[in-house]
């Protein structure tokens, strides 16, 4: 073994000692770790913003795998392949996530996607060899492999990014060093000279932004357009189509990074007055008086010795054609989320989850089914009816509405005038008998307390404790409890999550899969935003139905993708185009 590999390996298990963690990791025949076992990286960094990323996968990549075989003319020339790393991979695996994290101080996303995932195809495409014995061959063909798994070349330059930091920069092989001996023209290689943009005549900086088309960063003409049409002109179908719109309209005009726009305050705005020496606006002499800026959290703004997770506070001026679309975009987005807010801060403020009752309240059952489901409609209606209140609810998702169909359906089916909707009984009866739902029951009540125990129930007349139905509530469904935990700020401060612009509903099946409605007033699973909101939306996520899919006109409008992050590029080539200098460009 090479010895420096070796004391990588041992700078990784002081780090996995000194926090507790065991380092043998028990995996399956697949290379996945048992249930509970794997690390969970999230929550070592103690993380609350991001979603919940663990190291437990510790088997060959497939899709790399699949085209190495494929790849092989000769079938014999293929070496028998373990589904399973050996284990000094899997130990160069962990020591790498824990200096990441530790000691680089890198975010749990940029460690299993920027890291760990190169490291496992370049393990795949080096077969019976161990981390200190490949060679530029084996990167050679797994740098091959990352371009056909990833036809935008970003796999690939991660896989030569490790080669370079971590294989070369920490001497773990034997052959090394191994960068040398890879060229690639992405990464300007192969004696290529850079000059800086001021230097080139006009003809070269249009050849260098043609050049960026042709690498895929800006986005294609034709689904780009088609989703200027969509966001500015369709009607959302549902209130988290309300946000995504929203969302990608903060993208399109301000270049923000896909987490920069979902983490977005719901204090956004900033102001700033600008006057003359003898104190005069600026207007009365030709300039602007007055600026909008939007309040943000800002990527890669890591200072050393903090956390990689700490939101960094920063302002970015609004281009005054974008003022007036930004103002309206973000205000109505501000209202569309404050029934959640509201309800978010009270399940901080008490720790409940239910907090619209007091713990010792008894409530008819079924008039609890809007607020566990998010569903408003809990009693039989006919179906031209609750298109009507469809129609009439999605207009703005006033509070008032959503209270007036609410107070509708209690009427009706106090006095018996109504029966329960097919969906509320079967929902409830799930709850209350263990042998049909395969969990816990939880208990009904009747009005003066005793337990409820018919041969046949009237749900007019059976009642749950609001303590007892939080309690199963958190043990049978913990992932339909709102997200509560708050977050940290560079400067030491908490930002707590109702502070957030972009809240939305979790597990919005009605809406999302059933083209229902989501009452936001009474919600009580509320999810903090992440890139997903988004990512979905766009198409980054295969499998997942699209906006493009949604209300796209044509067939081939339905199939369009687009990544967040070329919108970004868009913003920067645009100002490339227009001559802007590159010093105000990489301060915006």
């Amino acid at each position: 073994m090479n010895g420096h590999f070796a004391a990588y390996i041992e700078l990784g298990q002081l780090l996995a000692h000194e926090r507790g963690l065991s380092w043998d990791i028990p995996i399956d025949k697949d290379g996945m770790a048992q249930d509970g076992i794997g690390w969970n990286l999230t929550d070592l960094i103690k993380d609350t913003a991001g979603v919940k990323l663990l190291l437990r996968n510790f088997s060959v990549e497939d899709k790399a795998l699949a085209e190495l075989k494929s790849s092989k003319v000769d079938p014999s020339d293929l070496q028998p392949v373990s589904n399973i790393l050996s284990s000094c991979w899997q130990d160069l695996l962990k020591s790498v996530a824990l200096e990441q994290l530790f000691l680089r101080r890198n975010s749990v996303q940029h460690v299993t996607g920027n890291v760990i995932r190169p490291l496992r195809v370049i393990a795949t495409c080096a077969p019976g060899k161990e981390p200190w014995q490949i060679t530029v061959e084996d990167v050679k063909t797994a740098v091959r492999i990352g371009r056909k798994i990833q036809a935008s070349g970003k796999l690939a330059d991660l896989i030569i990014g490790q080669v370079k930091g971590l294989f070369d920069g920490k001497h773990l092989v034997n052959a090394g060093p191994l960068s040398a001996a890879l060229t690639d023209p992405r990464l300007g290689a192969g004696g290529s000279v850079r000059r800086a943009n001021y230097l080139k005549s006009t003809d070269e900086l249009r050849h260098t932004l043609e050049a960026r088309k042709s690498n895929e960063r800006l986005p294609e003409g034709k689904a780009f357009w088609e989703l200027i049409r969509i966001v500015m002109t369709e009607k959302p179908q549902t209130f988290v189509d309300e946000l995504r719109f929203a969302c990608l309209k903060l993208l399109i005009t301000t270049g923000f990074r896909i987490g920069e726009a979902v983490l977005l305050p719901v204090d956004w705005r900033r102001e700033r007055e600008y006057l003359d020496s003898k104190g005069r606006k600026a207007d009365l002499l030709g300039g602007y008086s007055k600026s909008l800026m939007i309040r943000h959290f800002a990527e890669k703004q890591q200072l050393s010795g903090l956390n990689s997770f700490a939101l960094y506070e920063r302002t970015q001026h609004v281009p005054k054609i974008f003022e007036c679309l930004l103002e309206e975009t973000l205000d109505n987005a501000v209202s569309l989320t404050s029934p959640l807010r509201k309800t978010l801060k009270l399940q901080v403020e008490s720790g409940r989850i239910i907090p619209n009752f007091h713990p010792e309240d008894l409530v008819p059952a079924p008039l609890l089914y809007p607020y566990l489901t998010g569903n408003p409609f809990w009693v039989a209606m006919n179906e031209l009816k609750q298109t009507d209140w469809v129609v009439k609810c999605r207009n703005g998702y006033n509070q008032v509405d959503f209270d007036e169909l609410y107070d509708q359906q209690r009427c009706d089916f106090v006095n018996q005038q109504v029966k329960l909707d097919g969906a509320t009984y079967m929902y409830l009866n799930r709850m209350i008998n263990p042998a049909k739902s395969g969990q816990l029951a939880v208990s009904l009540r009747s009005a003066d307390g005793t337990a409820y125990l018919p041969n046949t129930i009237r749900w007019k007349d059976a009642y749950f404790n609001i303590a007892e139905l939080e309690a199963f509530i958190m043990a049978e469904t913990p992932t339909k409890i709102s997200d509560t935990e708050s977050l940290q700020l560079a400067n030491g401060a908490l930002l707590q999550p109702w502070e957030l612009l972009f809240l939305h509903p979790k597990r919005s099946l009605a809406e999302e899969r059933n083209n229902g409605l989501c009452d936001t007033s009474r919600c009580l699973g509320i999810g903090r935003p992440d890139s997903t909101l988004v990512g979905l939306a766009l198409g980054e996520i295969k499998g997942r139905r699209s906006i493009f899919a949604r209300y796209g006109q044509t067939e081939d409008d339905k199939t369009l993708v687009l990544t967040s992050h070329m919108l970004r590029h868009l913003q920067n080539t645009e100002l490339f185009r227009l001559g802007v200098a590159d010093t105000i460009i990489t301060k915006r």
